[in-house]
């Protein structure tokens, strides 16, 4: 089990409403380049973008999404039983009842969280709509009335379905129904009954069905999966532990979870994922080392300068009073009177939430609650000032604060902020450039308990110069996480809840694999850096609204447009419907099929034209609505191959629960994704053949048509979309040139010499990526990727040049090579300790790389303060004395099998900023150990600079006239597109490097129909 520190990062979504639309078209209003890229910049949180509640956000914070027949629904804590929709996971219509939370339409054991419908999870199996929710208790619904009168049902009126929280249903990859479920700490084992340990974890049962209930015979015996750890970062000041939700991609499985207090005002409430290659093999050391979600604090803090801290990581120096002051004394010059104190700050009251201590709370160790501001018999009003040195005046500075009451904060005497009430989590703001000088400057605050009573006060701040870059929003708890695919069928997303700026909503990001290692790029707001587009939309698209849809099919013949659904009777033989100007190799495509229920035909077999030359060349898959079966139909030169499949043992068309006999026919969603001669397939949320390709078939890897077909069936299709191009990983690459070789690894180039291999459609506007690894850290040698390619005289190059430490852009045209930009290899990456089993009482604190690399220094954030909770934590960390012999850094020498003591000096910074220790000479490792005097002296994060990696995930998108490359999710080159208007190939490159590639994925982005016969290259 690979386990690696995980960078936390991000991306968003978009859609059309088509009748049959390109991507772009949305609401008939053809897109202009600008206004693409701009339209389709990623912006947490959700909105509702259409209905009465247009404009209000979502209101979602402990959510469930879940796709069905072209809807992304949206519910769960804050929506008490309503449901948001989109067609692309951007534009959110207004919320509807799909659950009554009317007290006379419950259960007689329902309790007043019952109602809330939260900690739930949404899921289509076998023709019914499953419902989830806090407690644990189910609810049923059939699908077909989801989107005008729902008919959901409580499954069970006179007991619970289960014990714990946040569930899940879920489809393996070999078709084993699993349902998982949150044990709680003081629950007993879920087998004997009997007590078990004081932890609290994912357990998963396999089932018979959904509707098993606990106790039911259809439930296996549980398998405990993992669970809290003390010394964890995801258990440190709690022993939460909630959220799971499992995930399949590629061969692997993915375990998300989120621990610690989930109280925004103790800020440690994050996201962890573990990986296994089985669902049943997961265990604690599964766990990544680092966080795949974590709150954007010690992301900032590392790519700010701090200019003055905030208490969230220890105490920070105030200036105070009780006492209204006289003069100025929100300014630099003012003098303070004896009735001012210097102090530990922040200060406030309670000091926790949740039973836990709130870290920025100080109140100058005071403990008598009379004088603690904020306590029921303390002082009404705080007046604080905390003064700083500029030397020059910063282009963009942010003011970081969290004030809870009835206040206001002054820069240099200048109103910068007004606080009425709450604040649960810090939020960012930006100081007008003016407002600031060289020499002296003050940031102050005066805040007040006399207003409406409110349960918390508070006051803190810090002040950072962001070195340029936008403001960002202060983004804290992104937990709760559901990952799911978006609407091209390419592109995996993780939707969560956080608050941005202290107001909580449901935001998502993007999710990719860096070989088989999991990464969010996030969390992200509006302003965050390096450049984040929403969800990329289909190729193409249909909703059959209205008679129009008929024009992009070459046979209308038994087709119906009715009820906005294309209806197909097929009585006789076979029926086949292609979609025009579409002749292309490598695709995913998705249709929704609904069989008749009063007639379902003869064979009652429908599905899609996979591939189609002519008559005597083609490939069709089947939906055997009889039988059960899938059915592959194909033709080579005439000669034609029939073969059947079963479909999974535990898949129905219509589910046999006497709870669901009521349910006519559904819509089942027919998934095939196409990569020259391999075919995969998926039939709602089962892998057809465990996920291997349904068939592989050297002749089909040539451009064809593709369509629906049907032989001797009733039924219907509706919400179809198409996406050109292709994901390749593991073992399955084809189409490149031969001298790249297959391994366990991923495909391997030569070793000597340059190589530059492409495949693909061509494609106007695209995206691209590829995670490249050469294992050993090369001194010399280029990798990387071939962003656009036309012929050998005309293409651009993208590279890690390692003899000299750069990024590199090139384009060849007309066989002229011209350097476009070069940039830095050099990064900042923050990794979680993998001795994590060690638990509190740590003095070593290993650290794994990504891969080996170039390291010329190491910042650990320090923990500082105390944390406490009965029977789990109490600890007063504190930071460790710099000049301490036991203090110090290692690196793994795997030739000798030792730790080698690194030389360094050590930037000491104090509380809240990153300490740095820069190493003698830059090293090359793959692992390190911190050293620490003293079990109170504990890393909080620990960021490595490498100057150079023999790690890259590369990723490109071309559009609107640009070309953007980014590594590691870090945005590296932003240049104009020099064969704009043509269509391009992509591909890999080397030279005198021997690199593996793995984990491909290039599709489709233009705002155009796609048509191989239109060539405009020349």
């Amino acid at each position: 089990m690979i386990k690696k520190g995980v960078r936390y990062s991000l991306i968003i979504l978009l859609i059309g409403i088509a009748t049959v639309l390109p991507r772009y078209n949305y609401g008939h209003i053809q897109a202009k380049e600008a206004w693409k890229i701009e339209s389709n910049k990623l912006d947490n949180k959700f909105t509702v973008k259409s209905g009465p509640q247009m404009g209000e956000k979502v209101k979602v914070y402990d959510g469930t999404i879940e796709k069905y027949n072209g809807y992304y629904y949206l519910m769960g804590t804050g929506s008490r039983g309503h449901v948001y929709r989109s067609k692309d996971m951007i534009h959110w219509e207004s919320a509807y009842e799909l659950i009554s939370d009317d007290p006379s339409t419950l259960p007689p054991y329902a309790d007043g969280v019952y109602p809330r419908y939260g900690a739930s999870d949404l899921f289509f199996h076998n023709g019914v709509m499953f419902y989830g929710f806090n407690g644990n208790n189910l609810v049923h619904g059939d699908p077909s009335t989801i989107n005008n009168t729902p008919d959901f049902r409580h499954s069970f009126w006179e007991q619970k379905f289960d014990l714990g929280i946040d569930l899940q249903f879920f489809v393996a990859h070999d078709g084993e129904l699993l349902y998982l479920r949150k044990v709680n700490p003081f629950e007993p084992d879920p087998n004997t009954g009997a007590a078990k340990s004081f932890d609290a974890g994912a357990w998963m049962w396999k089932v018979k069905s959904f509707f098993n209930e606990k106790g039911s015979e259809g439930r296996s015996p549980a398998q405990e999966l993992i669970h809290t750890q003390k010394g964890h970062w995801a258990s440190f000041d709690k022993f939460n532990f909630e959220g799971q939700e499992m995930y399949y991609d590629n061969g692997q499985y993915y375990l998300l979870y989120m621990g610690n207090n989930m109280a925004p005002r103790t800020g440690l409430y994050e996201t962890g994922v573990a990986q296994s290659d089985h669902y049943d093999t997961f265990d604690n050391s599964s766990k990544y080392p680092g966080k795949l979600i974590a709150r954007n604090l010690e992301e900032m803090i590392l790519k700010y300068d701090v200019i003055l801290p905030t208490a969230e990581h220890g105490y920070q120096t105030y200036d105070y009073t009780f006492t209204e002051p006289d003069g100025n004394w929100q300014h630099a010059n003012y003098e303070p009177t004896d009735d001012w104190k210097s102090g530990q700050g922040g200060f406030g009251f309670p000091l926790k939430e949740r039973n836990v201590l709130i870290r920025s709370i100080y109140n100058d160790g005071e403990e008598n609650q009379s004088n603690i501001w904020g306590s029921p018999n303390g002082p009404d009003n705080i007046w604080v000032r905390r003064e700083f040195q500029l030397d020059s005046v910063p282009e963009t500075t942010a003011l970081r604060l969290r004030v809870e009451g009835y206040g206001k904060v002054y820069v240099n005497g200048q109103e910068v902020h007004q606080q009425q009430g709450q604040q649960r989590s810090y939020q960012m703001i930006e100081v007008p450039s003016e407002f600031l000088h060289e020499g002296d400057n003050v940031v102050a605050a005066e805040v007040s308990t006399i207003g409406p009573e409110i349960m918390y006060y508070h006051v803190d701040f810090g002040l950072y110069d962001t070195n340029g870059k936008p403001v960002e929003a202060d983004i804290v708890g992104p937990t709760q996480p559901n990952v799911i695919k978006g609407p091209n069928g390419f592109e995996t997303w993780v939707t969560y809840k956080a608050l941005w700026d202290g107001d909580n909503g449901q935001g998502k990001d993007r999710v990719y694999f860096w070989g088989d290692e999991m990464v969010v790029d996030g969390p992200t707001s509006t302003h965050s850096p390096d450049k984040h587009f929403d969800a990329w939309q289909p190729t193409f698209q249909d909703r059959f609204d209205s008679e129009s849809s008929r024009s992009a099919y070459t046979n209308h013949e038994g087709i119906i447009m009715k009820d906005q659904t294309l209806e197909i009777q097929t009585p006789n033989g076979v029926n086949e419907i292609l979609l025009k100007h579409y002749e292309i190799e490598n695709y995913f495509l998705e249709t929704n099929i609904k069989f008749d229920e009063s007639n379902f035909g003869n064979k009652a077999q429908a599905g899609v034209t996979v591939w189609y030359q002519d008559e005597e060349n083609y490939v069709r898959l089947f939906i055997d609505r009889d039988d059960r079966r899938y059915i592959i139909v194909y033709a080579i030169n005439g000669e034609v191959t029939v073969e059947k499949n079963s479909l999974p043992d535990t898949f129905e068309f219509l589910h046999s629960d006497e709870r669901a006999s009521d349910f006519g026919e559904q819509y089942h969603t027919l998934k095939v994704y196409k990569n020259g001669s391999k075919l995969f397939a998926e039939l709602d949320h089962y892998k057809l053949n465990n996920d291997e390709p349904v068939l592989e078939l050297v002749e089909m890897s040539t451009p064809g048509m593709v369509g629906f077909v049907g032989e001797e069936a009733n039924y219907r299709m509706d919400n179809v979309s198409l996406t050109i191009g292709w994901g390749e990983y593991g073992k399955y690459f084809n189409d490149w040139d031969k001298e790249w070789n297959t391994t366990e690894q991923g495909l391997q180039s030569p070793s000597d010499g340059e190589a530059l291999t492409v495949k693909g459609d061509p494609m106007r506007e695209y995206e691209f990526s590829v995670n490249i690894d050469t294992e050993s850290l090369p001194e010399q040698g280029k990798a990387g990727i071939v962003l656009e390619y036309i012929n050998d005289q005309n293409y651009v190059v993208a590279y890690t040049d390692y003899a000299k430490n750069q990024f590199k852009i090139y384009q060849i045209k007309n066989g002229k090579e011209t350097l476009l930009d070069v940039a830095s290899t050099a990064r900042e990456t923050i990794y979680g300790n993998a001795n994590f089993d060690k638990g509190l009482d740590q003095k070593e604190y290993v650290y794994d790389l990504r891969a080996p690399a170039e390291v010329s220094q190491v910042k650990p954030l320090w923990l500082y303060g105390k944390y406490f909770l009965p029977n789990w934590i109490d600890r007063e960390f504190k930071l460790p004395d710099p000049n301490s012999p036991n203090l110090g850094i290692d690196n793994w020498n795997s030739e000798s099998g030792q730790w080698d003591s690194l030389d360094f000096s050590y930037d000491w910074t104090g509380r809240g900023d990153y300490h740095i220790a820069k190493f003698d000479n830059s090293i090359v490792s793959e692992k390190l150990r911190m050293n620490v005097p003293s079990i109170i002296n504990r890393p909080f994060s620990f960021a490595v600079r490498e100057e150079i990696s023999a790690q890259n995930f590369y990723k490109t998108v071309r559009t609107s006239g640009k070309l953007y490359m980014w590594v590691n999710n870090e945005l590296i080159f932003e240049v104009d597109d020099p064969f704009k208007n043509r269509d391009t190939q992509v591909g890999l490159y080397t030279d005198n490097l021997e690199a593996t590639f793995n984990s491909f994925t290039g599709f489709d982005i233009s705002d155009r129909p796609f048509d191989r016969k239109v060539k405009n290259n020349n």
